[in-house]
């Protein structure tokens, strides 16, 4: 009787823990559905996928972009990534779509930028903002994230696995693989995470 007992309160137990983890699960992805979105000024740059910027509270952000990985600095390609990445945040302005934060306080973003055609140059304001002319012809908003795949100088990221932006990475990076752009100019490049696996390696 008592073994009976024992065996019922598992099986409780059990689907009881199964529909917590099922209410997380959910409420997890609910958040990441609705990514929150800040603005963002200033950038710069740490390296491939790592920038520092400015809210519109002039409080600053550690940006870590979402969904890509970068060579290390002191990898093959890893400073041209850097200077690639500066080359496509000098537009204005830039906008954050947060996915959640890591652990190290990162906040994991892709960031989204206003490109505008036919317009003069932009003007800037004493705190050093750009800003463009009313009226200009723009473009849909660019993923800098994806932008830095297609170029050719960023993996996408194994490990961010959040929404379905993933098929666009993934495809970019098919693209820039199949036309040797960027990194993939060299026939054996190293992934970062094989990379900084190989450094940890030899430290010990």
């Amino acid at each position: 009787m008592i073994q009976i007992k024992y065996y019922y309160l598992q099986i409780k137990y059990y689907w009881l823990m199964k529909k917590i983890l099922l209410i997380l699960s959910t409420l997890f992805l609910a958040s990441i559905s609705f990514a929150e979105t800040i603005s963002c000024r200033h950038p710069k740059i740490q390296d491939g996928n790592n920038i520092f910027c400015l809210s519109s509270e002039n409080k600053q952000i550690k940006v870590r972009l979402w969904g890509i990985d970068a060579p290390d600095l002191n990898q093959n390609f890893g400073k041209e990534s850097a200077q690639i990445l500066s080359k496509i945040l000098s537009h204005a302005p830039l906008n954050l779509e947060v996915f959640g934060y890591d652990s190290d306080g990162r906040t994991l973003s892709e960031i989204k930028y206003q490109v505008y055609v036919d317009c003069p140059p932009p003007s800037k304001l004493e705190d050093g903002t750009m800003i463009q002319e009313i009226g200009c012809m723009e473009k849909p908003p660019t993923n800098a994230n994806w932008e830095m795949i297609y170029r050719g100088y960023a993996w996408t990221n194994p490990s961010h696995k959040l929404n379905n932006a993933n098929k666009f990475y993934i495809e970019a990076e098919r693209i820039a693989r199949k036309d040797k752009r960027g990194l993939w100019a060299d026939p054996n490049p190293i992934s970062p995470w094989e990379w900084r696996k190989a450094k940890k390696g030899q430290r010990k």
